[in-house]
């Protein structure tokens, strides 16, 4: 797991220390299902003034989520521990929805052997019954994933504020699934096709900020992202949105170059080509922001 913490209006102590390394222990145990160069923890600790407090603010990213705690306490050691608290109980949530997933296709399999003595009719109506369970079990990772791309693209200034709904997507997509339920329910792996119905609404079916508008902003530099913004977040915000699609796929969904590049519908060389230049871009966007406290520029 690759940690990084930051620190406003004061510096790590000893005590500090203890307790990130404590804490720290305790996620490796509960992600060792995944790849450790794949996982990454993004740390602000805020020793606070008198009048705005103590706080702390986590961002957990893995193959398949992204998870975020930001919590006040009476001292910094308090605010810290919450937080660290906050992300392993999400966190073990997160796995059981995985796990459920898990159950629901040996569950379709062995379903599948017993559908094939069935009538036709009867196929039909299983099917869809199918579906229904199986979006049960992962729309909670698939609102994830449209939850922040929304947000990228409000942050980047592509997507006016408050314009499209979470559940605007999810329904489109929900509906989609259902429509082609026969279909849906043969394909080998049936999440890929709920992200590329959702990137495709996300990338050309919603409103958008007038480009005119767009390039006024990004001359002034007047974007959504802050200081206060997490440097990964502020960074794929600026990218193209296929580029970031290509990075969120790969690093944080766990998809291989070749499941990418079926949902996005491009080349795996291309996408791995891609994945390649904007991991090292992130990488610097992490440095170049601590150097010298500025929100990245945008990416061509």
């Amino acid at each position: 797991m690759q940690v990084h913490f930051s620190y406003q209006h004061g510096s790590p102590h000893q005590e500090l220390e203890k307790i990130i390394d404590m804490h720290i222990r305790k996620l490796e145990k509960l992600l060792v299902r995944f790849s450790p160069d794949l996982v990454h923890l993004h740390g602000v600790v805020e020793f606070g003034t008198p009048k705005s407090g103590t706080g702390c603010s986590l961002n957990l990213w893995l193959p398949t989520a992204r998870i975020h705690a930001r919590e006040r306490g009476k001292d910094v050691p308090a605010a810290l521990r919450a937080s660290f608290e906050h992300i392993e109980d999400q966190l073990k949530k997160h796995k059981e929805v995985l796990r459920r997933e898990g159950e629901w296709k040996r569950k379709r399999y062995r379903g599948e052997r017993e559908e094939a003595k069935a009538q036709e009719g009867e196929l039909r109506v299983q099917d869809r019954q199918q579906v229904r369970e199986y979006l049960d079990q992962v729309l909670p990772q698939l609102r994830i994933f449209i939850q922040r791309e929304i947000r990228f693209q409000e942050l980047s200034g592509t997507l006016a504020p408050g314009a499209v709904q979470e559940e605007e997507i999810v329904n489109e997509v929900v509906a989609s699934a259902l429509e082609n339920h026969k279909g849906f329910s043969d394909e080998p792996a049936p999440y890929h096709i709920l992200l590329r119905d959702a990137i495709h609404a996300l990338n050309g079916a919603l409103p958008r900020v007038e480009s005119a508008s767009r390039q006024a902003a990004s001359d002034s530099g007047d974007y959504a992202v802050t200081a206060e913004t997490d440097p990964v977040d502020a960074f794929l915000a600026l990218l193209p949105a296929k580029k970031r699609q290509i990075y969120v796929l790969h690093a944080l969904e766990g998809f291989t170059f070749d499941e990418a590049a079926q949902v996005l519908g491009q080349l795996p060389s291309e996408v791995e080509e891609a994945f390649r230049e904007v991991s090292r871009e992130v990488s610097a966007a992490i440095q170049g922001t601590r150097s010298s406290g500025t929100a990245p520029k945008r990416s061509a």
